[in-house]
């Protein structure tokens, strides 16, 4: 019941389900996923005992014992999908690209945006690889200080950007 409220907190607006799908917290899906398969291969077993027990039938109990393994099965494989991106590395949520992005896009210093890219590393922890087109004419205490109030603005506005490179280049020189 605590993991399931925790889940409903974090998901906000979201329904359950598609939160389940996109959190990059994988130790809460996973805590949902055992207790999941423990009520319910619970309630299968008791279900198949009860009709045991009433009918004289064992035929219940093996019925209710496969049951219990396939809804394990089941759960192994929800889980295995949903943390495998995690563990090889995901992309972060979209927002963070676009936060990034629109940053660099407003400071006059900087001509482009060459690229980004966003890997998940865990929960509440995003590194961001960024590729910024200088303006020309900057000193390297001018593309430092690009660099630096760029990273700050972007750990403002995504703190879980805990890892952030900027590589900087002029215009024209890619």
């Amino acid at each position: 019941y605590g993991n399931i409220k925790e889940l409903n907190a974090r998901r906000k607006a979201r329904p359950f389900f598609a939160f389940l799908r996109e959190t990059k917290d994988s130790d809460l899906v996973v805590v949902f996923g055992e207790n999941s398969a423990a009520v319910l291969g619970l309630g299968i077993a008791l279900l198949a005992i009860v009709t045991t027990m009433l009918t004289g039938d064992a035929r219940a109990d093996a019925i209710g014992s496969l049951l219990v393994g396939l809804v394990l099965v089941a759960v192994a494989v929800f889980l295995a999908v949903e943390v495998k991106s995690l563990l090889v590395g995901e992309a972060a949520d979209p927002a963070i690209k676009q936060a990034a992005d629109e940053l660099a896009r407003v400071d006059p210093r900087v001509a482009r945006v060459i690229s980004i890219i966003t890997m998940q590393q865990g929960p509440g922890e995003v590194l961001v690889a960024v590729k910024l087109d200088c303006e020309p004419g900057l000193t390297a205490v001018d593309v430092s200080a690009v660099i630096n109030e760029f990273e700050e603005r972007l750990r403002a506005q995504c703190p879980e950007a805990k890892w952030i490179y900027v590589e900087p280049d002029l215009s024209g020189t890619e």
